[in-house]
Order: C-alpha cells, then sequence, then structure tokens
C-alpha cells in the first residue's frame, strides 16, 4: 500500500538508507523511473567491498556491446540494468 514500486534482482542488498535517494528521485516527478547505484559485494559473505560496482550509467555501442558510460551529461540514464528499478504507483497505475 505504498506510494513506490521497487524491483531488485536477487543477488542484491539493499544498504542502510537505500530508499532515500530513490524516493527523492520519484518525489521530483512522479513519471519517472529510477534506477539505483550497483555497489560490489564479496559473494561469500555479502559485505560491501566497493562503492563501485562498475558505474551508475549504462550505455550500448553502434555494435550492441554494454559499456559503461558515467560521463554521459546530465543526470539521466540511457539504459537500466537488469530488475534494478523503481516508480511511482502512480506511473505504475497509468501505464
Amino acid at each position: 500500500q505504498g506510494d513506490a514500486i521497487v524491483f531488485l534482482d536477487c543477488h542484491v542488498k539493499p544498504m542502510e538508507t537505500w530508499t532515500a535517494p530513490i524516493i527523492a528521485h520519484l518525489q521530483e516527478n512522479p513519471r519517472r523511473v529510477v534506477v539505483p547505484a550497483i555497489t560490489s559485494l564479496d559473494p561469500d559473505t555479502w559485505e560491501e567491498v566497493s562503492s563501485f560496482g562498475g558505474g551508475t550509467k549504462m550505455c550500448l555501442t553502434w555494435n550492441a556491446d554494454f559499456t559503461w558510460c558515467n560521463e554521459f551529461p546530465g543526470p539521466y540514464v540511457p539504459i537500466m540494468s537488469g530488475g534494478l528499478l523503481a516508480m511511482t504507483k502512480f506511473w505504475w497505475d497509468s501505464i
């Protein structure tokens, strides 16, 4: 019965206060899909090894190769990473 719908892959470990930046972006624009940042976890302990898991923005080359493109201008992400996304219930019900 919340205001947001969040999808995470089964191998994702949300950190403390992980919802705050996501909710802030959704409140800024209810018709936005938000992609959380990806960190790097130790596969045996599930402890965060690095806050950098590869990048925050994904792109495809003209050869359809995946690449991180953190230098892509602006706050927008060209491609969503797997099953990691959040949207408002309002937007979910609208589409």
